[in-house]
């Protein structure tokens, strides 16, 4: 947990130090489902979120940026026995094509990748074959891949983006766990 607030402490800074330079910060909020699993379980935890995804570019070009970004989605399941409340936090690096790169960008269709370090926590309720209930969490730090692919509307500031998302813990020593996640966003401008 106290590399999330690292994280999220420099990305803050970040953010507050670029307010001066005009069109290096941005926000991108929407809908995100995220699924999870550990491969000695066959159920899975399932995560319907709603997603912020502030952001700031580190080189800018008109057709090609490299940015950070820490997309923070807070979601809940909700079920007769309760409401079960996740979070997925991943601070990423981003490569961006086109639309989306930048705000001077002619594209109408864009596309980036990403990569980081991340932290996810679901947890939901199932039932047995037996109507038992049982109970499957997930918490997971991982490596996190991303690809996102952005398409401009009509007017040139407002846009919609999908992000592919896959978080895992890649160490071989411990149990592998895995998050596929799923986001509509759109731009806050």
């Amino acid at each position: 947990m106290k590399k999330i607030i690292i994280l999220t402490f420099i990305q803050a800074l970040l953010l507050n130090s670029a307010d001066a330079q005009k069109g290096t910060t941005y926000l991108k909020g929407g809908l995100s489902l995220l699924l999870g699993g550990a491969e000695t379980s066959d159920e899975l935890t399932v995560l319907p979120s709603f997603t912020i995804a502030p952001g700031f570019l580190l080189v800018n070009s008109k057709e090609f940026s490299l940015s950070t970004e820490l997309p923070v989605s807070f979601g809940a399941s909700f079920e007769d026995n309760g409401t079960y409340f996740g979070i997925n936090i991943p601070a990423t690096m981003n490569l961006n094509f086109g639309y989306g790169s930048s705000a001077k960008s002619t594209s109408k269709f864009g596309i980036g990748f990403g990569a980081g370090k991340g932290y996810h926590y679901s947890y939901n309720y199932f039932f047995t074959d037996y109507d038992n209930t049982e109970y499957s969490s997930l918490s997971l730090w991982g490596t996190v891949f991303n690809t996102t692919l952005s398409f401009c509307s009509k007017k040139k500031s407002n846009g919609v983006s999908v992000r592919f998302m896959y978080m895992s813990n890649f160490d071989q020593q411990t149990i592998r766990k895995n998050v596929f996640g799923i986001s509509l966003l759109a731009n806050a401008d």
